[in-house]
C-alpha cells in the first residue's frame, strides 16, 4: 500500500518527477501511473491505489485544472477525506476543491530547502501541525494516451481512471475543520452496474468492460444514490445467478445490465434498468458505426446516454416505492423523495406540502443533499408562483442560495444541484458566478440532463446560440422521458427567437408545452412570442391559459423577467413600435409589464 497517490496531468510529467523524488527521499511510498507494470489491468490498478493510499496528492497547474482525470481522482479523494491539493501554478482551483487546504509550492525548487515543503512532509507524516502556507477557500457565490486500434482496445479501461469509489456504508460527516464533508447514504437505494455481456467474441471484451466502467462513473457522478463498486459487480460475472440473487448478494435495489455486439462496422449496445424484484423499468438499444479511431468517444457517448436515462428512472422507481409506504414510517430519504415527486409533478398547489417533506428530511438527516436541493427548488417555484418582488423576493433568494450552498458543501459535484444553482445565478444576472459553477461540474458530470439544460440557459444569456442549441438538444437526448425536458425545448425556442425566427420559436414553445403543459416558463414564453409576432388573439388566449394555471405570475419577479433577457432587444423594439415611445430608460421588467397589461393582466394584490 502506498503512502501517497499522485494525481497530475501528463503534460506536467517533468515538473512532477522532482517532487515525487523528493517525497521518496523522505521515505514515503509514492504511487503514480508510471508504477503500472506491463500486463496489469490499468483500471483495477488505479482503483486499488485510490482506495488504499493514505493520501491523494493532486498537483494543480494550468494543465491539470482542465484535466478530467485529475478532477475525478480528486473527487475520489474528497470522498475519503484524503485529498491534499498542491499548487504549482498561479491558477484558480475548480470551485468544488476550494474548501480543502491548498499547499502553495509555486516557489519550491528541488535543489534547495523550503519551509512549506517541510511542513507538507510533517503533515504527511501525521504530525500535529498542518502546513502553514494553506488557504481554505469557501465557495459563496463555483494525455494523449490513445494509440492505434489494438492499443486502444487493449487500454479501453483507461476511461476508468476517472472512476470514483463511492462508499456504500454510511460515513459520518466530519467536523468543518477536518476537510470537506461527505454524503450520508441513510435510506438511499443502491445501484449496481453489471459487466456488459460481450458474447463469444473476445475482441469485444475490452470495449464492453470499458463501457461498464463509464456507466459506473456516470452514475456515481450524480452523487445522490450510492453505486456498488466495480470489484463487487465484476466478482459475480459468469456465476449464473438470477437478477434477484445478484441484487441480494450486492445489496442493490436497482441493476443496470447490458450487452455489446459487433457485426462488421456496426456496433450494437443494449442496456436496461431492472429492480431487485426483476421488473424491467427501462430498456434501450443503440446502434452506431464502429470507428476504431473513435472508440473512446463511442464509449463516452453511449455511457452518457445510459447513465442519463437510468438516473431519473431510478428516482421514478423510488417515488413509486415510497408512495406505497405510510408517511409516518418514512426516513429522511423517503421524505426527500416525496418532495422530489411534488417538484417533478410541477404541482403548484402542493408546494407547501413538499416544503414540509424537505424540512422533515433535513431534521432526520442534516447531511442529505437531495433534501437541500428539494427545499431550494420548491422555494424557487414559490418565488415565481407567488410573484414575489422587492424585499420579500430578496429574502427568499437568499434562503435559496443558502440551501444550495449547504448542499454544495456536502456534495460539490451533484449535477442537478449545480445546474439549478447556476440557473438561479443566471436569472439574477450573475453570469460569472454561474459560469464558475458549470465550468467546475460539467467536466466530471457530463450525463446529467438538468445540468445540461441549465447550462444551455447560461449560453443563451451569453449569446452563444449554436452552443446553447447543442446543449439543449443533448439534454433532451440524455433524458427524453422527464418533464424537465420542457425547459430544454423552451431554451431551443429562445435560441430561435434570438436568431430572428419567431415562427420557429413559437413552434418550439408549443413543443415544450406538449412535454409539460403547465410548466411556468413555457406558459409565459408562448404568449410573449405570439405577441412579438403580432398574433394578438392567439397571444391573448395563451396568456389567459397562463393566468389560469399561474394566477399570481408577475413580470417584475426577477426569476420571471430574467428568463427573457436574451431576447430583450426584440421586446424593446416591439414595445417601442406598439407604444410609440422608444422607452430607452425603461427596464426589462417595465417592458414585460407593459406587454402583460396590454394582454389583459391585472396586477394581483400583494401576498399577506
Amino acid at each position: 500500500m502506498a503512502d501517497i497517490f499522485v494525481s497530475y496531468a501528463s503534460e506536467d510529467l517533468d515538473r512532477v518527477k522532482p517532487l515525487i523524488t523528493a517525497l521518496e527521499e523522505r521515505r514515503f511510498a509514492v504511487w503514480w501511473d508510471r508504477e503500472i507494470h506491463p500486463g496489469t489491468s490499468w483500471d483495477e490498478a488505479i482503483e486499488r491505489e485510490l482506495e488504499s493510499a493514505t493520501w491523494i496528492v493532486a498537483i494543480w497547474t494550468a494543465n491539470s485544472i482542465r484535466s478530467r482525470w485529475v478532477r475525478t481522482e480528486s473527487m475520489a479523494a474528497l470522498e475519503r477525506d484524503a485529498l491534499i491539493p498542491i499548487l504549482l501554478d498561479d491558477v484558480t482551483l475548480p470551485v468544488a476543491f476550494r474548501t480543502t487546504q491548498v499547499v502553495d509550492l509555486r516557489q519550491w525548487r528541488p535543489e534547495g530547502s523550503d519551509a512549506t515543503f517541510e511542513r507538507l512532509v510533517s503533515h504527511l507524516q501525521g504530525k500535529p501541525h498542518p502546513p502553514a502556507e494553506v488557504e481554505a477557500h469557501r465557495q459563496r457565490s463555483p494525455p494523449n494516451r490513445r494509440g492505434p486500434l489494438l492499443a486502444a482496445l487493449a487500454l479501453t479501461a483507461l476511461a476508468a481512471i476517472a472512476l470514483v469509489w463511492m462508499v456504500v456504508t454510511e460515513p459520518v460527516r466530519a467536523p468543518s475543520d477536518a476537510g470537506l464533508a461527505v454524503t450520508t447514504f441513510a435510506g438511499q437505494p443502491r445501484i449496481a452496474v453489471l459487466p456488459f455481456d460481450h458474447g463469444s467474441d473476445p475482441e469485444d471484451r475490452p470495449f464492453a468492460n470499458g463501457l461498464t466502467d463509464e456507466v459506473i462513473k456516470g452514475l456515481q457522478q450524480y452523487r445522490t444514490i450510492p453505486v456498488i463498486s466495480r470489484h463487487a459487480s465484476f466478482a459475480l460475472r459468469d456465476k449464473g445467478l438470477s437478477v434477484q440473487e445478484i441484487a441480494s448478494q450486492l445489496g442493490a435495489r436497482y441493476l443496470v445490465t447490458g450487452a455489446v455486439s459487433r457485426r462488421g462496422d456496426r456496433l450494437r449496445v443494449s442496456a436496461g434498468l431492472t429492480d431487485a424484484d426483476g421488473h424491467q423499468l427501462w430498456k434501450e438499444s443503440y446502434e452506431v458505426d464502429f470507428d476504431p479511431e473513435s472508440v473512446f468517444a463511442l464509449q463516452d457517448q453511449i455511457a452518457e446516454q445510459i447513465a442519463g436515462v437510468s438516473y431519473p428512472q431510478i428516482l421514478e422507481g423510488e417515488i413509486d416505492r415510497v408512495a406505497r409506504r405510510d408517511v409516518t414510517s418514512l426516513d429522511a430519504w423517503g421524505h426527500a423523495v416525496n418532495a422530489v415527486e411534488i417538484i417533478n409533478a410541477m404541482n403548484v398547489d402542493r408546494l407547501d406540502e413538499g416544503l414540509l417533506h424537505a424540512e422533515r428530511a433535513l431534521e432526520l438527516d442534516p447531511n442529505l443533499p437531495l433534501a437541500y436541493w428539494a427545499r431550494a427548488e420548491i422555494k424557487v417555484y414559490q418565488l415565481v408562483e407567488r410573484g414575489l418582488t422587492g424585499q420579500s423576493a430578496d429574502a427568499m433568494e437568499d434562503e435559496i442560495l443558502e440551501d444550495f450552498q449547504e448542499a454544495l458543501d456536502i456534495s460539490p459535484f451533484d449535477g442537478a444541484l449545480c445546474g439549478c444553482l447556476g440557473f438561479v445565478r443566471v436569472m439574477r444576472g450573475e453570469i460569472e458566478q454561474a459560469e464558475a459553477v458549470f465550468d467546475t461540474v460539467l467536466p466530471v458530470n457530463p450525463s446529467n440532463a438538468i445540468l445540461r439544460t441549465n447550462y444551455a440557459t447560461l449560453l443563451t444569456h451569453q449569446g452563444k446560440l449554436e452552443e446553447a442549441r447543442r446543449e439543449a438538444e443533448l439534454a433532451i437526448r440524455l433524458d427524453p422521458l422527464s418533464r424537465f425536458g420542457s425547459m430544454s425545448w423552451s431554451t431551443l425556442s429562445l435560441v430561435a427567437a434570438m436568431d430572428n425566427d419567431l415562427e420557429q420559436a413559437i413552434q418550439l414553445a408549443r413543443r415544450a408545452l406538449q412535454v409539460e403543459g403547465t410548466e411556468t416558463y413555457g406558459q409565459v414564453q408562448l404568449p410573449m412570442l405570439l405577441y412579438l409576432k403580432d398574433r394578438i388573439p392567439e397571444a391573448q388566449d395563451a396568456f389567459a391559459d397562463l393566468l389560469k394555471h399561474h394566477p399570481r405570475v408577475n413580470p417584475r419577479n426577477r426569476l420571471t423577467y430574467g428568463w427573457f433577457r436574451p431576447i430583450e432587444p426584440l421586446i424593446r423594439e416591439h414595445v417601442a413600435q406598439a407604444s410609440g415611445t422608444l422607452r430607452k430608460e425603461r427596464s426589462l421588467a417595465d417592458l414585460l409589464e407593459w406587454i402583460f397589461l396590454d394582454l389583459g393582466w391585472e396586477p394581483p394584490t400583494p401576498m399577506p
